[in-house]
């Protein structure tokens, strides 16, 4: 029973090889670690299905914790983001039980670690946790003179802080990226994809700065280059990007022929992002209804993703609500309304997460370690004093600076909060003495009209002009040009911005839930301004505090 059980066996393992050897293959007992790897880049299902489990045996009967540890990164990399979150976390704690952790295995293992916890919580919409990930693969990847993920690491954290309001920041860092990148070329087996991935980034840092010029320069080299690698996916990638730039450019014909030529393979997010840019492309060219019907498609591809945050949903969002109001459908303008707001507040909270943590992580340990490299020829005393003195000073000063600004803030906002704000008073103009100019008596009666219309709240129309006034109270636009400037002491621009703003400070303070209810572009047109940034600059110039700083003080005291 014995023996035939192991002939058996014998006649099974030979036909394993010689079948693997029919196809040019090595069986699975004989492979190494890094053909074992290979297998993970070819196709990481099959390694998970067929591989995984042998590179894991493999490793606990050789003893070898690292290459265990390494299993488990290999096997998350594509796994669900729950799962391979938790598989990550194995690969963490068993590293972090090995004994030697200086060395150059260790590191590298580390920063490929927290390179792949980056992606995960990238894929699933997790920003805030993918740019601290990073910044960890950044810091590892440096100890580990891993210099392909130190240039690529830096790359997606300059993208990163471009596509959360740090534009300018974003080019800085995709630009050390591409440089440190271009520095260790012979270091770098596969330059030439990392390098499409850096174009890329970098033309991505310059579209969301709306610097259209310098992004198509980079992505011109990014798409050369992909050709040049044959990665036809990137190559995608970078043809949306240009059909994006084509429409901030207004070039929307051959923006809609590049996102319908890509957007039928496309899925999830992805086919959310041109959805949006189609439907854009239709509100341009006078199309609305194509563009709601977009905007609604977007919209349900989130709602499958249970809302994560994502690229342009405010915009979308405000145009649903606009257009449920529209259309009187109550149901659709309370829930749009929701989104809207809920997209608001959780992208501020992602904007101010990642300014803190690129800023506290990121950006001071980097400038530090710049001064530091570039005063390695002073004598260590005295640089260690210099940057103390230096550091504390600016400290001092930005804290001083920052606690006179809060205070003079917190003052103005609690004299404001305390008593109501006032039209603007200025000493009113004179009139001169010849035939030609209006006399006082008919400056007289033309404002007994033009305070009636003030008490009747017609400045809320954000439509009127100075023609329209002069018609509504029965006069025309001299005289009441010359009724403003003799008794407002203003032009009619100024005046009208005067009160509007007066009075939508004053109702806010006593209508607070508006604040909470309505976003910052809605109040503004509610009170007459069609331009957000004249209602921002009008209200700071009158309490000298930010329409945000208001409105958050307005919440509060609900």
């Amino acid at each position: 029973m014995y023996k035939s059980a192991c002939v058996i066996l014998c006649f099974l393992l030979n036909c394993v090889v010689a079948f693997a050897q029919e196809y040019g293959e090595k069986p699975l007992f004989d492979l190494n670690y890094n053909e074992l790897r290979q297998k993970w880049s070819q196709d990481g299902e099959t390694y998970r299905n067929t591989y995984f489990d042998y590179h894991i045996s493999k490793a606990k009967r050789e003893k070898d914790t690292l290459q265990l540890a390494i299993a488990y990164r290999l096997k998350s990399w594509d796994l669900d983001y729950s799962v391979g979150l938790k598989t990550l976390d194995t690969a963490f704690a068993i590293i972090n039980a090995i004994q030697n952790k200086q060395g150059q295995d260790y590191f590298y293992f580390k920063s490929m670690a927290y390179y792949t916890q980056a992606h995960l919580y990238y894929n699933d919409h997790q920003d805030a946790q993918a740019v601290y990930a990073m910044i960890n693969c950044l810091y590892w990847s440096k100890k580990a003179k891993n210099h392909k993920i130190v240039a690529r690491s830096s790359s997606h954290l300059g993208n990163l802080k471009a596509e959360f309001g740090q534009e300018s920041e974003g080019i800085v860092f995709s630009k050390k990226a591409l440089k440190y990148l271009d520095k260790y070329k012979t270091h770098i087996d596969d330059y030439d994809y990392n390098k499409t991935l850096c174009l890329h980034n970098m033309a991505r840092c310059y579209a969301y700065a709306r610097k259209t010029d310098s992004a198509r320069s980079y992505l011109k080299k990014a798409i050369k280059s992909a050709l040049t690698i044959k990665d036809s996916s990137e190559f995608e990638d970078l043809q949306v990007l240009r059909a994006q730039l084509d429409y901030y450019d207004g070039l929307y014909n051959r923006s809609r022929d590049t996102l319908i030529l890509y957007i039928q393979d496309a899925r999830g997010t992805s086919k959310a992002d041109k959805f949006y840019y189609l439907g854009m492309i239709e509100g341009q060219i006078g199309k609305s209804y194509l563009k709601t019907s977009y905007f609604k498609s977007y919209d349900s591809i989130l709602k499958n993703l249970d809302y994560p945050l994502f690229d342009n949903a405010n915009q979308v969002y405000q145009h649903l609500l606009k257009e449920a109001i529209n259309q009187n459908d109550n149901k659709a303008e309370k829930e749009y309304l929701h989104r809207l707001v809920y997209y608001d507040s959780l992208l501020t909270d992602t904007q101010e997460r990642i300014r803190e943590i690129t800023l506290n992580e990121l950006d001071l340990p980097l400038e530090m370690e710049e001064k530091s490299s570039l005063s390695q020829a002073i004598n260590r005393r005295n640089k260690l004093l210099i940057v103390f003195y230096t550091v504390s000073a600016v400290l001092l000063i930005g804290c001083t600076g920052y606690y006179l600004k809060y205070r003079g803030t917190r003052q103005r906002l609690a004299k404001v909060m305390s008593q109501p704000v006032q039209v603007e008073k200025r000493q009113a103009k004179g009139i001169q003495n010849t035939d030609d100019k209006l006399d006082t008596q008919m400056l007289s009666t033309v404002l007994d009209s033009l305070n009636l219309w003030e008490k009747e709240l017609g400045f809320l129309d954000g439509s009127v002009t100075q023609h329209d006034l002069a018609k509504m109270i029965k006069t025309n636009s001299t005289y009441l040009s010359q009724t403003i400037n003799h008794y407002k002491g203003q032009n009619f621009s100024s005046y009208l911005k005067d009160i509007r703003i007066t009075y939508a400070i004053n109702h806010l303070k006593e209508n607070p839930t508006m604040a909470k209810s309505m976003s910052m572009i809605q109040i503004a047109e509610y009170y007459g301004f069609n331009s957000l940034p004249v209602f921002t600059k009008s209200l700071k110039r009158k309490i000298a505090v930010t329409p945000g700083v208001f409105i958050k003080q307005l919440v509060k005291e609900i």
